[in-house]
Parts: structure tokens; C-alpha cells; sequence
């Protein structure tokens, strides 16, 4: 019986960058604190793997809003670029039918759960309105959330 080689993954954050963030206060959207009590939250993930330069960078974006009368109101949100170095890629990782390298779910979970901390981080130090200082980006499912993500081509 063939034993799997183990392989040692090296990798490093090499960049993040908040692209943008917005936030309405409530006197401008016409709103009660009472109102934001129970929000909603849109929660965007893409991926880009550049093989060249070992590097797979996500872009993620989310927005906090609730709906009110049947209308979506947005509160407030943010977009970051989050970049990894991953040595020897191209070597580590196998390829499909059409030459794109195939990365392990549990070492993409490992990614994704640095950007999503990374995310919380962001939140914290961009939102500036005490309404909002109470809402949290909820506990969230790396395994539930790998197939929504949207692969960017390189």
C-alpha cells in the first residue's frame, strides 16, 4: 500500500491592503439604533493563483445592512486584498486536466481563516460610529464557504 508523502506547506502573509470602506450614520440613513439590531451581512470572496510568483491573493469585500420595508439599506462595509506566499507552488501542489494547480481544501481553510481574522481586524479599525461598535462578523464556516468562492483567473 502506497503511503502519501507528507509535505511541509511554507508559506507568509505577504500583504494586505483595505482597498475601501464606507460607513452611514443613522441620522443620515434616517434610522433608530433599534433598527440595526437585527442586520444582515453580504460577504464576497475571490481568488487569484499566480503560479509564476507563488503567490495566492484573495479579495474579499462585505457589507453590513438589514432591509427595511422591503428595502436593502446598506450600514456599513469594507474590501481588502489579502496576499500569501506559498514557496514552491508549482511543485507542491498538483495540477488538473487543464493545468491549473489544484490546492487542498484544508490548506485553502488554513487561508481563509488568516483573511477572515484579518477582515475582523479591519472592521474593528474602520468602523468610527459607536452604533456600529456592537456588530460582529458572526463565527463563520470555512467548509460552507470554499464553494462560493470565486476563482479569479491569473
Amino acid at each position: 500500500m502506497d503511503k502519501k508523502k507528507k509535505t511541509n506547506i511554507r508559506f507568509r502573509i505577504s500583504f494586505i491592503k483595505r482597498i475601501s470602506h464606507f460607513e452611514h450614520s443613522l441620522d443620515e440613513l434616517k434610522l433608530k439604533e433599534r433598527d440595526v439590531k437585527n442586520g444582515n451581512i453580504e460577504l464576497n470572496i475571490f481568488i487569484s493563483v499566480d503560479e509564476k510568483n507563488d503567490e495566492i491573493t484573495f479579495k474579499v469585500d462585505t457589507t453590513f445592512f438589514i432591509n427595511k420595508n422591503k428595502k436593502r439599506i446598506d450600514l456599513f462595509g469594507v474590501e481588502i486584498i489579502h496576499g500569501f506566499e506559498v514557496k514552491n507552488m508549482g511543485d507542491i501542489f498538483p495540477k488538473n486536466e487543464k493545468r491549473k494547480l489544484e490546492i487542498p481544501d484544508n490548506f485553502m481553510i488554513t487561508l481563509l481563516n488568516a483573511v477572515i481574522g484579518c477582515l475582523r481586524g479591519i472592521l474593528v479599525l474602520s468602523r468610527t460610529n459607536p452604533e456600529y461598535q456592537d456588530i460582529y462578523l458572526p463565527a463563520l464556516n470555512m467548509k460552507k464557504i470554499l464553494p462560493s468562492i470565486t476563482k479569479l483567473e491569473s
